[in-house]
């Protein structure tokens, strides 16, 4: 028999809708029908983690190169009056006693070194000097080389001293063996003034025949205490040898070559040397000529040069770190004048004065084709100004004085010293150091000029420098100190994987692509990219501590962008990983500028890694973002909390308000008729869609069922009773029959065939990604169990929906 006449009708109820946003964010939605279906969903925003930026260092002006620690000792051309314009010591001031004070020749005369290895003059390889005595227990002094310090230069107990020379006994009975001397000579006291004792006397171990390589420590003579140097002083050391027989014997002493110093025998050129740790002995900066891929020059590559022949001045940069790979400049003449090489710039360099009747040396390497073009090669020397044009003349044009030799010589080099002149060099902020180096060359033939290679003592040297003086200070030249500049960005959607190649193949946001330095669209709470180059438009060497800022466009007070900021955030993908290294992705800075690799950034609280960044160097680094809020932002990179010099290029984007993750439904459903006994089963409608919202991340959308209630006899349905039926068939996997799919179904799923009661929830489906936006939609299939004795009346119950 029939329990129930009629379908159950429905009953409208008023719709409501309560909302509460915090961190998290929940919103209630109740809707009303004929069983009346409560539907609550859940909005969740992810917490990320960020990263943590290294405090930037407190940028500050100082000498760009690194400590010269190897000073050569040069060959005996290279006095100390010639290079230094003083004449030094003149006695040996040890406490050894000369044995003889007559010979060798030459050793009153102190000699330069500086941190340039090689030979003065192409047909010098090395010097040498050869004693024969026949004295007992002879110590005899045979050389004091001696270089300016820079003031306060500080030598302590930690300093440590190393000697290299090549040394030969004519006879392996000689035993004898060179000893080292280091101290401090003043010169304003006298020419035999040793303020303080350094290292030594300490001798190496025997000399040996076969020009033996000796390399040995001397040891430091200031025990606990220190010393300070001021304007004059300088660094001296004297090398001795010591014969302990009687009888005659010969030693000679090998300096002022080529070759590095090495144990055993065969050194017959070597670059011989004195190595200091543990103090930075930052005399001279030599600027290096650079090879092509360092290239870096003035605007206006105007020769000075009055009336050359021809030729082609290639302009290069010079660097206070030596090159690695040379470069050969050949220019071939076609009549006897001056021809055209290379112009040479350094990177800008602070206020100071260049003083009066300064010497600047110049080390070249180079060749002529045949012995008859009588080569020598012009220099001259000049300031480059702030704004692009020719400064001060420090040194006008004049020859070298000395003939490159022809091509079939191995070492072929010149250094020669050029003084400035009576008037002192006042540099401003952001000038530059030029040198133009041409030849002058008689009838038709090749001249070349070798340079960037590696300061290594090696015969086929191409290590071409410019050694400037000491400033007025008597400190090293200084250069500006780092500047920044926010060169260029670019903004990206989150969608590509860059950790193996860093290579954005497309660049776009929410309209599709974007330019460079073009401001971008993005949907709040969905990741994006920003990747923004820095420039170093100083001298200095730093560490950049690359930290994101952000502000609102109408109210613009900068925040940086951690993992809890209020409006843009740092947001965690698996695109990439924290610290993966960049290459160069935005415009290439040219000509001349090295790119130094960045980082990618996506998690707040891992320590982000630093950059080196020497004068004319740039890096890009990439940061993962997200915007909580709607609105117009700027992006600005701090070197760590201090503000770059330069912003050219300042990030802009709009973050449009998106859909969150959330639920809605139909104001009202009618469920099929049934009979006591009977089993009602229901697939909403197709206009009777329960629809989740998307937000940005995966979603589980599950249902739950109160008891039906009967009016107005009150009889209860139980909740067991209310049945979810579905059929296991994913969106795209079948014929979907219960709960049906529709909309954006990529990645989701649906619980196997059955039927679930909801007395308790149940899934009724799951997506594990997606878009943010993406709207899936569900008809649900519900049944009811009637009990056998269910009173004919309505009923009346609540379903739940939650997507989390």
């Amino acid at each position: 028999m029939q329990f129930l006449k009629q379908n159950f009708y429905p009953r409208r109820k008023s719709g409501k809708l309560f909302s509460k946003l915090t961190h998290r964010q929940n919103i209630l939605a109740r809707i009303s029908w004929a069983l009346i279906l409560a539907i609550t969903f859940t909005n969740i925003q992810w917490n990320f983690s960020d990263f943590d930026i290294l405090p930037a260092p407190t940028p500050k002006a100082e000498a760009q190169a690194a400590d010269q620690t190897i000073l050569y000792f040069k060959n005996d051309t290279a006095t100390s009056s010639a290079y230094y314009d003083i004449t030094g010591p003149n006695n040996e001031e040890s406490s050894y006693t000369d044995g003889n004070a007559a010979d060798p020749t030459g050793k009153t005369t102190a000699i330069a070194m500086h941190p340039i290895f090689g030979a003065l003059i192409p047909t010098t390889t090395t010097d040498n000097v050869n004693l024969t005595t026949s004295r007992a227990n002879m110590n005899v002094w045979y050389r004091t080389f001696i270089m300016p310090l820079a003031n306060n230069t500080t030598f302590n107990s930690t300093t440590t001293f190393n000697i290299g020379v090549s040394a030969d006994e004519n006879n392996a009975a000689a035993n004898a063996v060179v000893v080292g001397f280091v101290y401090v000579y003043d010169g304003d006291e006298n020419p035999s003034a040793n303020v303080q004792t350094l290292a030594g006397p300490t001798a190496s171990s025997e000399v040996g025949t076969g020009n033996q390589g000796l390399e040995w420590d001397i040891a430091n003579g200031l025990g606990a205490g220190s010393y300070t140097t001021d304007t004059d002083d300088y660094l001296a050391v004297e090398l001795w040898v010591n014969f302990p027989t009687t009888t005659a014997r010969n030693v000679t002493l090998r300096w002022g070559g080529n070759v590095v110093v090495a144990a055993g025998t065969g050194n017959i050129a070597p670059a011989s040397r004195i190595t200091i740790n543990g103090t930075k002995i930052d005399t001279f900066d030599p600027l290096f000529f650079r090879e092509t891929s360092a290239d870096r020059h003035p605007t206006n590559e105007t020769t000075t040069e009055l009336t050359p022949e021809g030729g082609t001045l290639d302009s290069r940069r010079m660097g206070t770190v030596a090159g690695s790979s040379a470069e050969t400049n050949a220019q071939d003449t076609t009549a006897s004048g001056e021809w055209l090489l290379n112009v040479f710039t350094s990177p800008p360099l602070a206020a100071q004065t260049i003083p009066a009747s300064s010497n600047f040396i110049i080390k070249l390497a180079g060749n002529e084709s045949n012995a008859s073009a009588n080569a020598q090669f012009r220099y001259s020397i000049y300031t480059w100004d702030a704004d692009d044009t020719i400064g001060d003349t420090i040194v006008g044009f004049a020859n070298s004085g000395v003939e490159w030799l022809a091509a079939d010589t191995t070492d072929n080099q010149v250094e020669i010293v050029v003084n400035n002149g009576a008037g002192a060099i006042t540099i401003s902020d952001g000038e530059r150091l030029v040198i133009e180096l041409n030849t002058t060359v008689v009838n038709s033939y090749t001249i070349t000029h070798y340079f960037g290679g590696a300061n290594t003592p090696t015969t086929a040297a191409t290590n071409s420098a410019l050694i400037p003086p000491l400033n007025s200070d008597r400190r090293p030249l200084q250069y500006l100190a780092q500047e920044y500049d926010q060169a260029n960005f670019w903004f990206d959607e989150d969608d590509e994987d860059h950790t193996s190649s860093d290579v954005h193949s497309a660049w776009t946001d929410t309209a599709g692509s974007i330019n460079e330095n073009q401001s971008g669209t993005y949907t709040e709470d969905t990741n994006f990219r920003v990747r923004i180059q820095i420039v170093n438009l100083g001298g200095e060497t730093d560490t950049l501590a690359p930290t994101l800022y952000y502000c609102d466009f109408f109210s613009c007070s900068y925040a940086q962008v951690t993992d809890s900021s209020t409006d843009v955030q740092i947001a965690p993908t698996a695109n990439i990983d924290q610290n993966d290294v960049t290459t160069r992705q935005l415009t290439e800075q040219t000509p001349g500028w090295d790119f130094s690799a960045g980082r990618m950034v996506d998690t707040y609280g891992v320590a982000t890694t630093s950059v080196s960044m020497t004068a004319w160097t740039y890096t890009e680094y990439e940061w993962s973002i997200t915007a909580i809020n709607p609105g117009m932002y700027n992006l600005k990179v701090r070197d760590g909390s201090t503000e770059l010099t330069y912003y050219s290029s300042t990030a802009f984007f709009t973050a449009q308000e998106g859909s969150s993750l959330g639920v809605t439904a139909p104001t009202n459903v009618t469920l099929t008729t049934g009979n006591p006994g009977t089993t009602s089963e229901t697939t909403f409608g197709a206009g009777e869609l329960v629809a989740v919202t998307y937000g940005s991340a995966g979603w589980s959308l599950t249902v739950s069922s109160s008891v039906f209630t009967g009016s107005p006899t009150l009889y209860v349905i139980p909740a067991a009773n209310v049945k979810l039926r579905t059929d296991g068939i994913p969106p795209a996997g079948g014929s979907d029959t219960y709960t049906i799919w529709s909309g954006v179904t990529t990645n989701v799923s649906e619980p196997s065939a059955g039927t679930y009661s909801l007395d308790t929830a149940k899934t009724v489906g799951t997506r594990s990604s997606g878009t943010g936006g993406d709207v899936t939609n569900v008809r649900p299939t519900i049944q009811i169990v009637i009990p056998p004795d269910a009173v004919v009346e309505e009923y009346t119950g609540d379903l739940t929906f939650t997507v989390a």
